[in-house]
C-alpha cells in the first residue's frame, strides 16, 4: 500500500494529466468552473480562487482538497474544459479518485532509524582523504546513506577522465569507514593507467587473499575457486571495499564479497552496467562554479586576493574539470610571480599539454582514447567537427556517415566510456577539454573527408529548416529546394513537432549558419531562407532583421534574384512584426517588383499579402483590401490554401476595421476550414484570436471567451509567446466584460508580461490599454493613467491610429473619474476626430459615448443624452453588442429630473 507522500504525487500527476488535456488555462478560468460545480452541487465555494488553484497543481509542494466535493468539482472543471478543445481526457472512476484522496490526507509520521559502529576498529587501509576535497555534497550524502549493509551494498562510480572519481570514493570511504572493523581495503584495477595492462581479476583476487592473510603458496590456480575462497574468508567480516579505475563488469563480478554486511565501492570511466540490480550508479558530472571556484582556492589560497569574476574564468577555461583546476592551482602555486591574467594566457596557449611536474590532462585523455577501437575513434573525431553544442543522432549519423542504428550504438558507446555527455534523450555534448584534445587528433581524418562531413551536416540542417518552415510560415517559400535528402531524418509532420524539433537544435542551427556566412555565401543564402520559420517564430527580430540584411546583401552581390527577393521579402515580414511600418513597405515594394519581373506568382502573392498587412497596420484599409484580394486571387489560381487561408484571414480583419463585424465573421469562419485543414497552429491561432476579438465586439461573450481560449491553448502548444501575449490581452478584455475581474487581471498582466518579453510593442500597448481600463474600473483612476499614457505613447510611435483612438478614450474616461471633466472632454474630442478620420465607426461610437457621459457628469443631461444616441445609432448600425448596455444607459438617463444646472449648450 502507498503511503501519503506517494499518494500525494499521484494526485498531483493526475492533476497535471487533466490540465494539460484543458489546455493550461488561466487558473482564474478554472476556478470558475470549479466554483460554479460547488455552486450546483449546493457546496460552500467562496473559498476557490485562482491561489487555491494554483496551490493543488503545484509541481514542488501540491495542497491537496480539503474536501472530496472540491476535487470532484475541480476534476469536472478540467474535464469540461480539456471536452471543449475535443482533447481526451485521462479517465479515474470517482472510487480511484476517493481512494487516493483519502490517503493523501492522511497524516504519516516516520522516523530514521539510528546507525552505530559494531566493533572495535581495525586497521586502516584506505589512501589518505584529500584535505581539500570539495564539494560533491549531495554524491557523498547519497553514498553514505545508502552504506547500511542487508546486502553487499555496491556503489558504481562513473564520469569522464578527470571528474574526481577516485577522490570522491576514498572521501566517502572515510566517512563511513567506522561502519566496517573487518577491514578497509583499496584496490587499483588499472583500467586507465598509462603503461599499465587492466589487472586481470584472477591476478585482483589473489592480491585480496594475500593481503587477508593466505599464504601465497595456498592460493588456488582457478578464478573460480580464488573467487570462492575469496567469499568464504570475507563472510564473516563487515569489509569496505573499495575497487578503482575498473574496466569492465568482468572485472569486478568475481571480488564481490561473501557478507551482505559488506559495502563496494566502484570508480570506473565507463558506466558498469551488468554489476548486480541492487548496485546504485553515481555518474559524477562537472563542478559546479561556485564548487568549482572554492577548489581552485582552497588549493591556491594566494588567488583569494584577486577578483572573484577573475577566479570564476580560471576554472570556466578548465572546464570546471577538477584534474584541470587542481593543475592549474599547482601551477599558480608554482610561479609566485604570476597574476592569474598570467595563468590565463598560459591556459589558452596550451592547457592540455600544461604540466606542474609530470601530470598533463592530454595524457589523462591518451589512455581512454588510445584503448577505442578504430571505428569508434573515427566517429568520436567526426563528432569533433559538428560547430554547435551537441547532437542528436541523426545529425551523429549524418556527419559520420554512418546509418542510424549504427550512430545510436556508437553515441551510447562513448557515453558509457564517459567521453560523451547526455544532456537531453538522446542527446549528446562533448565537454570543452575533450573537444580541444580530440581536435588535436584530428589530422587523423583527411581534409577531403573533414569537408565533406560538414557538407553532409550543413545540407541536413538546411533542408530539415526547410521542412519547419514549411509548416510554420503564412507563405511558403516560391523558389524550389536544392538539396535531395538521402539520410534519415526526424518525423516532422505537424506545426507542432517542426518548432519542437527547431527550438531543441535552436544552438547548433545558428552556429552552423554563422560558419557559413563566414565561409560559403551561397550555403549562408539558402539557410537563411531555410530557417525563416523558425526566426520569425522565435526572433529576437534584431537578429532576424541582422541575419535577412546581411542574406540580401549576399544574394545582391551574386546577382541571384530569387534568393535577393526572398530576403526581401523576410525583411518585410519582419520589420512589419518590428512595427517599423516604412522599411517593411520600401522592401516589399521591391521584392514584389522582383517576383513580377521572375514571373512568380507565388512570391507575387506572398508579398502583396504582406503589403496588404502593411497597409492595414498604418490605417490604409482601402489600399489593404485591395492588395489582400489580389494576393487571394494569387493563392485561388496557385491552390495554395494556406496562403487563401491568411489572405481571408487579415481580409477578415479589415473587414472589422470597417465596420463589417458580419462580413468579418464570415471571412474569419471561411479561413478556418483550410488552416485546420491543413493541421496548420499558426494559422488557426491567429484566426481564432481575431475571431474571438470580433465576437467580443458584436456582444457574443461566450463564443468570444471559446474562440481566444482555444486560441491561446494553441498559441501556447507553439511556445508562441508573440500570438499568446496578444490572445491574452482580448481574453482579459472579455473576461472583464461578463464580470470576471480576477481572471482579466491575471490575463492582462500576463499579456504585459509575454509582449514585454518578445519586444511586441504593438501587443504591449493593447494590453496596456486593457489594463488600464480595467484599473479605472477597479477604482484606481491614477494607476490607470500612467498605464494609459505609456500605450499612447507607443501607439504614436508606431503610428497605429486605431490603437491611439482606443487609448485616447481610454484615457478621456479615466480623468472623468478622477473629475478632471476638461482633460476628459478633450481626450474623447480627440479620439472622436481621429475616428472619422480613419472611418472607424465603433470607434467613432466609443468617442460619442465618451462625450455623453463625461457631459453627464458635468449635469449637462440634453448634451449627454444627445451624444449617447448618436453612440448607439453608430453601434446598431455595425450590430456591436454594446448597443444594448448604450440603450439601456440612455433609458435609466431619460427618466431623470433636470437639474437645476442642466442647461442644453447651443
Amino acid at each position: 500500500m502507498t503511503g501519503p507522500g506517494s499518494a500525494k504525487r499521484e494526485l498531483r500527476d493526475r492533476f497535471a494529466e487533466l490540465y494539460e488535456a484543458a489546455g493550461k488555462p488561466l487558473y482564474a478560468t478554472v476556478a470558475r468552473h470549479t466554483r460554479f460545480n460547488l455552486e450546483e452541487a449546493g457546496t460552500p465555494a467562496a473559498n476557490i480562487d485562482k491561489q487555491r488553484i494554483s496551490s493543488w497543481l503545484s509541481a514542488a509542494n501540491p495542497m491537496t482538497p480539503d474536501t472530496f466535493a472540491k476535487l470532484e468539482a475541480f476534476v469536472a472543471a478540467l474535464g469540461e474544459l480539456a471536452g471543449k478543445r475535443r482533447a481526451t481526457v485521462p479517465t479515474w472512476s470517482q472510487q480511484d479518485w476517493r481512494s487516493c484522496w483519502e490517503r493523501a490526507r492522511r497524516r504519516q509520521r516516520t522516523r530514521p532509524a539510528e546507525h552505530r559502529a559494531d566493533g572495535p576498529r581495525a586497521r586502516w587501509a584506505l589512501p589518505p582523504d584529500t584535505l581539500a576535497f570539495t564539494g560533491r555534497t549531495e554524491e557523498i550524502d547519497q553514498l553514505v546513506a545508502s552504506a547500511t549493509g542487508g546486502v553487499v551494498s555496491i556503489h558504481a562510480v562513473d564520469g569522464m577522465p578527470g571528474v574526481g572519481k577516485t577522490a570522491l570514493a576514498v572521501h566517502a570511504a572515510h566517512r563511513f569507514a567506522d561502519r566496517f572493523p573487518g577491514g578497509r581495503i583499496f584496490l587499483d584495477l588499472h583500467a586507465h593507467t598509462p603503461g599499465q595492462t587492466p589487472t586481470d581479476p584472477a591476478d585482483a583476487l589473489a592480491t585480496l587473499l594475500t593481503a587477508d592473510g593466505v599464504d601465497p603458496r595456498y592460493v588456488p590456480e582457478s578464478l573460480d575457486g580464488r573467487a570462492a575462497l575469496w567469499r568464504d574468508r570475507s563472510a564473516a567480516k563487515r569489509i569496505l571495499l573499495v575497487i578503482d579505475n575498473a574496466a569492465s563488469s568482468e572485472q569486478i563480478n568475481p571480488l564481490l564479497p561473501g557478507n551482505p554486511e559488506c559495502a563496494v565501492l566502484v570508480t570506473s570511466r565507463r558506466r558498469l552496467g551488468d554489476l548486480p540490480g541492487r548496485t546504485r550508479h553515481v555518474t559524477l558530472g562537472l563542478l559546479p562554479p561556485r564548487q568549482a571556484r572554492a577548489m581552485f582556492l582552497s588549493q591556491a589560497p594566494r588567488a583569494a586576493t584577486e577578483p572573484v569574476e577573475e577566479v570564476d574564468e580560471v576554472v570556466a577555461l578548465a572546464g570546471r574539470l577538477p584534474l584541470a583546476i587542481s593543475l592549474l592551482a599547482k601551477v599558480y602555486t608554482a610561479h609566485r610571480v604570476w597574476t592569474l591574467a598570467d595563468l590565463r594566457t598560459e591556459i589558452r596557449a596550451r592547457l592540455l599539454t600544461l604540466t606542474a611536474e609530470h601530470a598533463t590532462v592530454a595524457a589523462a585523455f591518451d589512455v581512454s582514447y588510445d584503448t577505442l577501437p578504430t571505428d569508434r575513434q573515427e566517429f568520436l573525431l567526426h563528432l569533433a567537427l559538428h560547430p554547435g553544442t551537441d547532437v542528436d543522432p541523426f545529425a551523429a549519423a549524418v556527419l559520420t556517415g554512418r546509418d542510424l542504428d549504427e550512430a545510436v550504438a556508437q553515441l551510447d558507446a562513448l557515453h558509457r566510456e564517459n567521453l560523451l555527455i547526455e544532456v537531453g534523450y538522446r542527446r549528446y555534448g562533448v565537454h570543452d577539454l575533450i573537444r580541444s584534445y580530440v581536435e588535436t587528433r584530428s589530422g587523423d581524418l583527411p581534409e577531403r573527408t573533414r569537408q565533406d562531413a560538414l557538407n553532409r551536416l550543413l545540407d541536413f540542417y538546411q533542408h530539415t529548416s526547410g521542412i519547419v518552415s514549411r509548416h510554420l510560415l503564412p507563405y511558403i517559400q516560391s523558389s524550389p529546394a536544392d538539396i535531395t535528402p538521402d539520410w534519415a531524418g526526424p518525423e516532422l509532420t505537424s506545426s507542432t513537432s517542426a518548432l519542437a524539433w527547431a527550438r531543441t537544435e535552436r544552438a547548433n542551427l545558428l552556429a552552423a549558419l554563422a560558419g557559413a556566412r563566414t565561409g560559403d555565401p551561397a550555403r549562408f543564402i539558402g539557410f537563411a531562407a531555410s530557417l525563416a520559420g523558425l526566426l520569425r517564430m522565435d526572433g529576437p527580430w534584431t537578429e532576424t532583421l541582422a541575419t535577412y540584411e546581411a542574406a540580401a546583401a549576399a544574394a545582391q552581390s551574386r546577382d541571384d534574384r530569387w534568393a535577393y527577393a526572398y530576403a526581401l521579402l523576410c525583411l518585410g515580414d519582419t520589420n512589419r512584426l518590428r512595427s517599423d511600418y516604412d522599411s517593411a513597405d520600401a522592401n516589399l515594394a521591391q521584392a514584389l517588383d522582383l517576383y513580377r519581373d521572375l514571373g512568380s506568382r507565388l512570391g507575387e502573392g506572398n508579398t502583396l499579402l504582406q503589403l496588404g498587412m502593411v497597409r492595414y497596420c498604418v490605417g490604409d484599409h482601402p489600399a489593404a483590401v485591395t492588395l489582400l484580394e489580389q494576393a487571394l486571387e494569387r493563392y485561388v489560381e496557385l491552390g495554395d490554401r494556406r496562403g487563401e487561408a491568411n489572405a481571408l484571414m487579415n481580409l477578415g480583419v479589415v473587414r472589422y476595421m470597417g465596420s463589417d463585424l458580419s462580413g468579418a465573421v464570415d471571412l474569419l469562419n471561411r479561413s478556418l476550414g483550410p488552416s485546420r485543414e491543413l493541421n496548420d497552429l499558426p494559422t488557426t491561432s491567429s484566426v481564432l484570436m481575431v475571431l474571438g476579438y470580433v465576437y467580443r465586439i458584436r456582444g457574443e461573450y461566450a463564443a468570444a471567451e471559446a474562440a481566444l481560449t482555444e486560441g491561446l491553448a494553441q498559441s501556447r502548444e507553439l511556445g508562441d509567446r508573440w500570438r499568446e501575449s496578444n490572445t491574452l490581452s482580448y481574453l482579459g478584455d472579455v473576461l472583464h466584460r461578463i464580470g470576471d475581474r480576477a481572471g482579466a487581471a491575471e490575463a492582462l498582466a500576463l499579456s504585459v508580461e509575454r509582449s514585454r518579453e518578445v519586444g511586441s510593442r504593438l501587443g504591449l500597448a493593447t494590453g496596456l490599454v486593457f489594463l488600464g481600463t480595467l484599473l479605472r474600473e477597479n477604482g484606481d483612476p491614477t494607476t490607470a493613467i500612467t498605464t494609459l499614457t505609456e500605450a499612447i505613447e507607443l501607439v504614436r510611435e508606431l503610428g497605429i491610429r486605431g490603437g491611439e483612438v482606443e487609448a485616447l478614450n481610454a484615457l478621456g474616461a479615466a480623468y472623468r473619474d478622477l473629475g478632471d471633466l476638461e482633460s476628459a472632454a478633450d481626450h474623447h474630442q480627440r479620439a472622436l476626430a481621429l475616428a472619422q478620420e480613419i472611418d472607424s465607426t465603433v470607434d467613432e461610437a466609443h468617442s460619442y459615448a465618451g462625450m455623453g457621459r463625461t457631459e453627464l457628469a458635468a449635469n449637462r443631461r440634453h448634451l449627454a443624452v444627445e451624444h449617447l444616441r448618436t453612440a448607439l445609432a453608430l453601434l446598431t448600425k455595425v450590430g456591436a453588442g454594446e448597443a444594448t448596455e448604450v440603450a439601456e444607459e440612455l433609458g435609466r438617463i431619460e427618466t431623470l429630473p433636470d437639474e437645476p444646472g442642466d442647461r442644453r449648450q447651443k
